[in-house]
Order: structure tokens, then sequence, then C-alpha cells
């Protein structure tokens, strides 16, 4: 796939997660990093996010961060809420479902995604945040965003029936 992307004109940059590493989940970096162009931003951004388990954390491996930050002019980290006298997580587009073209985050709270630090990321990022909270069939907290919602530019799927306020589903909606 990478060389098509490369044919097509987009910047490749490829990692991978040897079974030393421990990082069963490496195949959604979109967790514990999100990139942001310039045209989005006003300077091209890496945005790095504190992740639940550690073994999310043994992602962020300093060579690649190293390399992240070598093509982006900013970084903006989140990462020491993971380390806080009482830890709590925002996991990247797992818990933030992005509008870019509107700049409005949509995130189900659980224990993956902490008020506080997405409020935080709202506002340094400019965008406007849409929190609300989503049961599953169990009546559990949805644990990521993602798996219950997605924006596209012209398309938008969403599990409404996992949004039990009523005033936080018509939010979602508008």
């Amino acid at each position: 796939m990478h060389v098509q992307l490369t044919r097509a004109g987009v910047d490749v940059i490829i990692f991978t997660a040897e079974k030393f590493h421990n990082t069963p989940d490496a195949v959604f970096p979109n967790n514990w990093f999100t990139t942001h162009p310039a045209a989005e931003l006003g300077e091209a951004t890496v945005v790095y996010y504190p992740m639940k388990t550690v073994s999310r954390r043994n992602e962020r491996r300093q060579h690649i961060q190293a390399q992240l930050n070598s093509v982006y002019d900013r970084e903006i980290s989140f990462t020491m809420w993971e380390t806080s006298d009482f830890p709590h997580f925002l996991e990247g587009t797992g818990v933030l479902v992005l509008d870019r073209r509107n700049k409005i985050a949509y995130a189900a709270l659980s224990q993956r995604c902490y008020e506080k630090i997405a409020r935080a990321w709202a506002l340094k990022l400019r965008y406007r945040l849409c929190l609300f909270r989503g049961l599953d069939i169990q009546g559990r907290p949805i644990y990521h965003t993602n798996v219950m919602m997605s924006v596209g530019t012209s398309l938008a799927v969403v599990c409404l029936e996992a949004i039990v306020d009523p005033a936080e589903s018509a939010a979602v909606r508008a």
C-alpha cells in the first residue's frame, strides 16, 4: 500500500512493531498520536495522547516521536496525564471523532476519555467539543467513540441508540 500512496504523492513513514516490543495494538497508532496540517491549525502539528494501558504507551517509541517531530512544526503532548497522581486518558481519534471541516470533536466519556483533558485538547486545537455518554447493550460505557460514530466530508454515521441522554443525543444530531 505504501507504494501506491507514495506514487499518489503522499509522504509515507513506515515503522514496525516487533514481537519483543509487546505492543499487540500497534496497528492502531491513531490512538496515541494525530497529525494536523497547517491549513487546519495554522502550523503543521503532531499531538500525543495519554493511553490507558502500558502496552499502548510502549508504542510511543522515542525514535518514532523524533521522526514525527522532525516533520511537523509544532508538538502538543497530553501524555503527562498518564503519570499524574490521578492518571487519566484521552486516546486520540479512538475517543475523539473529528469533523475537521467544521472543527467539531465528538467524544463519548469513558475511562479512556477524560472530560478535563478533552476540554483542554479542544481549547488548544480550537475545536468545538461535543461530549456525551454512550452505553453498549450491556449498559457499559462505550470505550472508544469511533466504534459508534464516524464523520466523513459528506456522510456521518452514528449509533444514536447508544446515547441515553436525550439532550446529548440532540446535541450530536445538531
